[in-house]
């Protein structure tokens, strides 16, 4: 680990993330190797220092969208295997739904989060942040929706929390939308 990282560490550690986050995120843009260094360190670091630096890199991530690479992404959904907590998890979901995830890890990455979705000891943000990566996998390949479709039904009968039906509603509502688009078209 590089001093740059070991300095962020430490300013962690002593709670001073909220100054530093900036000049971080820019250093993370100036050397994306460091970027992927700090993913990687993740696995070494003890909580919560793991969940300000998981949280930093996702904020990096959003601030320099050209910190991302197919790498990175595969990175962040490793690490999801090993995070410890739900702030971590969440970070490297965001990380993940907030971009694209590579074509050959698509199936792994529906069975991975389709789990999480249905594990009624995960946290609620979790599980709904999975089921946004799964609209992202089915989007790609869409002979997994009908699968998707009858496991959200069946959560929402057992979990109606209103993360769950917000999400129910989006979607009906998309549908919606997508059958009078097909209906007009037709008309034509």
């Amino acid at each position: 680990m590089d001093s740059f990282l070991e300095n962020l560490i430490q300013r962690m550690a002593e709670k001073r993330l909220k100054a530093d986050l900036d000049s971080a995120a820019a250093s993370f843009e100036a050397d994306p190797e460091r970027f992927q260094t700090a993913l990687v360190a993740l696995k070494s670091i003890d909580p919560p220092i793991r969940e300000r630096l998981a949280w930093t890199l996702q904020i990096a991530t959003e601030l320099f969208p050209g910190l991302i690479n197919d790498s990175v992404l595969r990175l962040a959904f490793a690490q999801l295997e090993i995070s410890k907590s739900d702030a971590e998890t969440r970070a490297m979901q965001n990380i993940l739904r907030n971009n694209w995830i590579p074509k050959d890890i698509l199936a792994q990455a529906f069975d991975r989060f389709l789990a999480r979705f249905v594990d009624p000891s995960q946290a609620i943000a979790v599980r709904v942040y999975s089921l946004d990566i799964l609209k992202m996998v089915t989007a790609e390949v869409p002979e997994l929706e009908p699968e998707l479709d009858l496991v959200v039904e069946e959560q929402m009968r057992i979990t109606a929390s209103p993360a769950f039906l917000a999400h129910r509603y989006k979607k009906i509502n998309r549908n919606k939308a997508a059958r009078k688009g097909k209906n007009s078209a037709s008309k034509a």
